[in-house]
């Protein structure tokens, strides 16, 4: 019987589960911080693949809370959802397709696209904690989101 109970516990515990096993929630979304290094298409890509996407950091509060997150995982340089890809020299979020209006948080001199190939936004963490654009190419750890609802 206490078996019962106990498996019946344990159910009901991932039942209710806001996020995957190994995600956090932060304000309705849930974040998978992925290490190994992989370029944004693949990164885009891997979280298509988890039912989510690259994140949207949309405010303050969401951009200060990855940043403290990034810094506990010991990550650097981290891939987010943002790009100039379609719309050269405009910054969107994929797939939404939203602007940067609401928040941004690029660091000084940024974005600057070096050689003209700079379309992919990273979270550099150091030595200045913010935005840098950089080519798409490169390998970055990355961050998946998805809606807790998803």
């Amino acid at each position: 019987m206490i078996r019962i109970v106990l498996l019946l516990v344990l159910a009901a515990q991932c039942v209710f589960c806001a996020c995957p096993n190994g995600w956090k929630e932060f304000k309705g979304y849930c974040y998978g911080f992925y290490p190994e290094k992989v370029n944004w298409l693949v990164a885009s890509a891997s979280c298509n693949l988890y039912g989510g996407r690259l994140p949207e950091i949309d405010s303050e509060q969401r951009d200060q809370w990855l940043l403290a997150e990034l810094t506990a995982l010991k990550f650097g340089e981290t891939w987010a959802g943002g790009s100039a890809r379609l719309h050269v020299g405009k910054w969107e979020w994929v797939p939404s397709l939203r602007d940067f209006s609401r928040h941004s948080h690029w660091n000084a001199g940024e974005p600057n696209n070096v050689a003209n190939n700079e379309y992919c936004l990273e979270i550099n963490q150091s030595p200045a904690k913010g935005w840098n654009d950089k080519a798409c190419t490169e390998e970055r750890q990355f961050i998946c989101e998805r809606r807790v609802d998803a």
